[in-house]
């Protein structure tokens, strides 16, 4: 197998893996997750880039030759690692950005730096000089640092997701009880309103009855003010005047009867003679 075919075949492969991360990015609706694993996707993309520059850069030293191909394939992943280093620095937190930067020190680090300016000072030249295995395992140093830190906000994003489900469960079991106690509130309400109103209504029929029975005198007492309580007002209102009306009616019996009597004793006496 060739070395190009190689590194696409594995390329094509982890780019199918981080294309996950990508649209769990996509698909997060909350801020603070969402830059957390912009964060994440942009260092592990970094550390995948720098993957690929290992395995040019081993296949440059086995070859001991550095043409053109191998040129525009090293530059294009240096590059691209400066634009994901670039993106997780926007994205990250002060601490992520820190614990980077802590860890981008050290032997592999300066020996990485050491053998970049050989390569380029070489460009060209009939050998580098340099072993397959002192590039490899100085490369290998670098993504090992790069893994950690991956690691250490693989933790962060858990952490961040945890607090936030123990949130929504917490906001689930209040809001939960609020509609409870709600519904609760509601029911007991609706039968206090139903039960007075029955009442109301009931006190109005039995006063009727007594007014139909001949109880004129009969009043509803009124207990609120709402449409019951006027419809109350109203029916006083017309026993009132029923019972106002019979007195009417009463006195002016009384008043025909009396002149009625008067006439009576008038023709008794002028049947006697008088």
């Amino acid at each position: 197998i060739t070395p190009n075919d190689a590194i696409s075949f594995y390329s094509d492969t982890i780019e199918g893996l981080l294309d996950i991360i990508s649209s769990l990015t996509m698909a997060s609706t909350h801020s603070r997750i969402t830059g957390q694993l912009y964060a994440y996707e942009a260092l592990m993309r970094k550390k995948e880039y720098t993957g690929r520059e290992r395995a040019i850069l081993s296949s440059v030293f086995c070859l001991d030759k550095f043409d053109e191909v191998f040129r525009k394939g090293y530059y294009s992943v240096l590059k691209a690692q400066d634009i994901y280093t670039h993106s997780f620095e926007t994205y990250a937190s002060p601490d992520q950005k820190l614990l980077l930067a802590n860890k981008m020190h050290g032997n592999a680090v300066t020996e990485v730096a050491n053998i970049h300016k050989i390569v380029e000072e070489k460009i060209g030249a009939e050998s580098l000089g340099v072993e397959p295995s002192r590039w490899f395992d100085a490369i290998t140093g670098v993504i090992n640092i790069l893994k950690e830190v991956e690691d250490a906000i693989a933790g962060d994003l858990s952490t961040v997701s945890q607090e936030l489900w123990y949130g929504a469960r917490l906001n689930l079991i209040m809001y939960a009880i609020i509609i409870f106690v709600s519904l609760l509130l509601t029911f007991f309400l609706s039968f206090s309103i139903t039960q007075k109103i029955t009442s109301q209504i009931r006190n109005l029929i039995s006063t009727m009855n007594l007014l139909a029975g001949g109880d004129l005198g009969k009043r509803v007492a009124i207990t609120s003010r709402d449409e019951i309580g006027r419809l109350g007002e109203v029916f006083n209102e017309m026993g009132q005047k029923i019972q106002d009306s019979a007195e009417r009616e009463r006195r002016e019996a009384n008043e025909l009867k009396q002149q009625v009597d008067m006439i009576r004793k008038g023709v008794e006496k002028i049947a006697t003679g008088d």
